[in-house]
């Protein structure tokens, strides 16, 4: 399992932190995986996910709220 956190501070915004992992960013991570897994020698056929972790951050509360996406793409 891999994992890609994003945060960001709540405000008025209008997208959510797991929306700005986009297609490029998505297509990085699948080939920074796969080069994982072949540098330290995993069999092709090793299953893989990547997870994303979302953080909206309340500055003023001093507070958090925390998703976790499981096999986000």
């Amino acid at each position: 399992m891999f994992i890609e956190v994003k945060s960001q501070k709540m405000a008025l915004q209008s997208h959510l932190p797991e929306e700005n992992v986009h297609y490029f960013k998505k297509k990085r991570l699948e080939k920074a995986v796969l080069s994982y897994l072949a540098e330290n020698k995993y069999p092709e056929e090793t299953d893989w996910q990547i997870d994303v972790i979302a953080v909206e951050i309340d500055l003023k509360t001093r507070k958090a709220n925390v998703r976790h996406i499981p096999n986000a793409f």
